[in-house]
């Protein structure tokens, strides 16, 4: 996990998840104005694969049974443990189910006696995030698409593209499947170094 990452656990507490990075972070709005986040903000993310074969995927499905509006959680390099939520009022609940699992990633990993769960606000739901990626599978095959996936700490779907081209195909697939726009986010593909319809 990168700085910017870590550095996204230490500046939220219960504000949105994407306030902490308007530096070059941006959610696209029209299609005719598609903008690109780094690759910084994909870096945690669950693939499709992972939905049903992961310890991931798994797991989250099981906690999102215990917790209301739950999205996800990812630890920081300060072994902290980051929790998503879409309803604040859960998170006293959300601490007393995740303990256990801060406790023992704090017992196998050089961790600092001020590890603790750090709460965020999310827009969208881990069930919601997971069920959209699955109606996203398709645009894997798409030219220009690198990978798709499930950012935690971005609460949202990541597409790496190679431009505005294949952005566009993305998000005419989302309209078709019932998508909503502002669940996507789009990160420039490793190796593009510019968006190449410009200019």
């Amino acid at each position: 996990m990168n700085t910017r990452t870590a550095a996204l656990a230490f500046t939220l507490t219960l504000g949105p998840v994407l306030g902490a990075c308007d530096s070059g972070v941006s959610i696209f709005e029209p299609a005719d104005d598609v903008e690109f986040a780094t690759d910084a903000a994909a870096d945690v993310t669950i693939d499709l694969a992972a939905l049903d074969g992961s310890s991931d995927g798994s797991l989250f499905n099981e906690l999102s049974e215990q917790i209301p509006g739950f999205a996800g959680f990812w630890f920081d390099r300060g072994c902290n443990l980051n929790v998503v939520l879409t309803d604040a009022e859960q998170a006293e609940l959300a601490k007393d189910v995740l303990a256990p699992y801060l406790r023992r990633y704090v017992e196998t990993h050089r961790c600092p006696d001020t590890a603790s769960i750090v709460v965020h606000r999310g827009e969208f739901t881990w069930r919601e995030l997971s069920s959209w990626l699955r109606e996203m599978a398709p645009a894997a095959g798409f030219r220009g698409v690198a990978r798709m996936g499930i950012s935690i700490p971005q609460n949202r779907l990541v597409f790496a593209v190679d431009g505005r081209p294949a952005a566009r195909e993305v998000l005419r697939l989302a309209e078709q499947q019932g998508v909503p726009s502002d669940a996507i986010q789009f990160v420039l593909a490793q190796g593009t170094t510019r968006d190449r319809t410009r200019g």
